[in-house]
């Protein structure tokens, strides 16, 4: 079974920002589950199976890839060997479904902008939220203003 490593992920998300033309924390996360659902999709030639590594249903997925407007098998033949560089699969005792990476990249953002930011207002601007939607997430993943 091939299992995406939280560390080999997080590696994957430097490209996010030097690649893309992502502000928002909105826009990265749409870019991180684009990237995680064609590399499932890569690795497993079929959706059945990329449901399985993402853990998450066959309807779901389908619904992601219409959603990011994934062209899958033409776009995987293209970007198969930078989805090598990017993404490292590496065998291991952990999985993370889709929605666990997701949260985890979020927390790591809102925490990269609050450490960069004189106050909290500054690092909701940062991330293209509004003040409340930074509170609500500074609760849901329990991070202390600084």
């Amino acid at each position: 079974m091939t299992i995406l490593s939280m560390d080999s992920l997080f590696f994957s998300f430097g490209f996010l920002n030097e690649d893309h033309e992502a502000k928002t924390l909105t826009e990265k996360l749409e870019l991180c589950e684009r990237q995680m659902i064609l590399h499932a999709l890569h690795g497993s030639r079929n959706v059945t199976r990329a449901a399985e590594i993402l853990n998450v249903s066959k309807q779901r997925l389908h619904y992601k890839i219409e959603k990011h407007g994934i062209t899958w098998k033409a776009e995987l033949m293209k970007k198969e060997t930078a989805e090598k560089r990017r993404l490292s699969v590496l065998p291991s005792g952990n999985s993370y479904s889709l929605v666990e990476v997701l949260e985890a990249y979020e927390k790591k953002l809102i925490l990269e902008a609050l450490e960069s930011s004189v106050n909290a207002k500054t690092a909701a601007d940062q991330l293209g939220i509004s003040k409340q939607a930074l509170n609500y997430k500074l609760n849901k993943y329990k991070i202390k203003e600084m």
